[in-house]
């Protein structure tokens, strides 16, 4: 956080200086929005609240085959067809699996050929650089009862019914709604249909039940105080 406010400081001073410059940025909307938010009048990069932000959003298959293979195409190698295919299954859409696993599925490869043992073990090693960069600081900047209503949504293998969740916690849907008003607003969740809700990140599920956190969390016995 502190080398993003030193750096957009930086670039606010060449701005007033009249210097030309460009400056490209990304990052998951609910780590932009806490450093766009203002410090009594004091963060250096609120300036960046002016700039014109574009939310990706999941990517199509045939666009995420082509992100994998341009790339290694252009290196002089090249993906066998189930490799392909499964690692364009593994990222879900999501852009920043594309890198993840092309990255590593390129660095598992033996010779100039990427084939589906490199793939399985890229993923792998995605998934897990995704639980480090990515859902392990979105946790973290939630409160415990925001992690234990994912955890509990957590023991569904698709989308959870708000009833169930509820049911699990041992509160009543009203209750459970609250949170699940707040994790959308996070976006940690999203609306699944009436009565449903899905995690918004790719394998968040995963990391909650395979977590050490996650034994701690899922006591919902110790369901937490509502907080103010």
């Amino acid at each position: 956080m502190q080398d993003i406010v030193e750096f957009g400081t930086t670039i606010q001073h060449m701005v007033r200086d009249g210097r030309e410059i460009a400056v490209a940025m990304a990052g998951i909307p609910s780590a932009v929005k806490p450093l766009l938010a203002a410090n009594e009048g004091k963060n250096p990069v609120t300036f960046l609240r002016r700039a014109n932000r574009i939310e990706i959003g999941l990517i199509s298959e045939n666009e995420v085959a082509r992100a994998l293979r341009e790339p290694v195409e252009a290196a002089g190698w090249s993906w066998t067809e189930d490799a392909l295919s499964a690692a364009c299954e593994a990222t879900g859409g999501y852009p920043f699996m594309i890198q993840l696993v092309g990255q590593y599925a390129f660095r598992n490869s033996d010779g100039d050929e990427i084939a589906i043992d490199a793939v399985e073990k890229g993923v792998g090693d995605a998934r897990r650089r995704l639980g480090e960069l990515v859902h392990e600081p979105s946790l973290a900047d939630l409160s415990q009862v925001d992690r234990t209503f994912l955890v509990a949504m957590s023991h569904d293998d698709g989308p959870s019914r708000i009833g169930d969740v509820a049911e699990r916690l041992g509160v009543d849907a009203q209750y459970a709604g609250k949170y699940r008003r707040r994790l959308i607003d996070a976006e940690m969740i999203q609306p699944a249909g009436y009565g449903f809700i899905d995690f918004e990140l790719p394998y968040m599920r995963e990391y909650l039940r395979s977590h050490p956190a996650s034994d701690a969390m899922g006591q919902f016995s110790m369901w937490p105080e509502e907080e103010s």
